[in-house]
């Protein structure tokens, strides 16, 4: 709702006012209305404020007027993917009924079937190109790898092998000090 449209929407409260024998609305009224209808279009909001006297006895409050905007909100826009679900289905009969759709669908679906894909052959490659040469595969690639065979990211070795005690003890010139 833009400010344009505040007068509109003021003018036919107070008419609803004096339909309801209510008192006419300040503007921190009108600006209580606003906040809470602006997210729908005003058309919309009108022609609610515009329909509330034939089917209700009483004065619209906005949490009543959010309420059913939004109820319509949501029936629309179920409609609209109704709509879309069924546009997509007769997409899908079109293409099944062209000769040219049912030959490169069953490409397609023959393509599916024949791949068989092998997560542990695919790291053994991988592997075996970095043996040969280490700056073909990047990082992250040689990670999964090890990771999918069940060696250690880090080292690429054994996740179960069992260390020697001592044998990740590396000397360095403040050991050697404090010796």
């Amino acid at each position: 709702m833009t400010r344009d449209e505040v007068p509109v929407l003021t003018a036919q409260l107070n008419a609803l006012c004096e339909v309801y024998d209510k008192r006419h609305m300040t503007p921190q009224a009108v600006q209580v209305w606003v906040d809470t209808v602006k997210e729908f279009k005003t058309p919309r909001v009108m022609a609610l404020l515009i329909e509330w006297p034939k089917i209700n006895g009483k004065m619209p409050t906005p949490g009543d007027l959010w309420k059913r905007l939004n109820e319509v909100t949501i029936d629309e826009r179920e409609a609209q993917q109704q709509n879309e679900r069924a546009r997509h289905e007769r997409d899908a009969e079109r293409i099944l009924t062209n000769l040219q759709g049912r030959v490169i669908t069953a490409r397609i679906l023959t393509w599916l079937g024949t791949q068989k894909r092998d997560g542990k052959a695919w790291a053994k490659k991988i592997l075996a190109d970095h043996a040969a040469n280490p700056a073909s595969v990047n990082w992250i690639q040689l990670e999964y790898a090890r990771e999918a065979i069940g060696l250690d990211v880090r080292t690429g070795l054994a996740k179960n092998v069992v260390r020697e005690p001592g044998a990740d003890y590396e000397e360095d010139e403040f050991s050697e000090a404090t010796a």
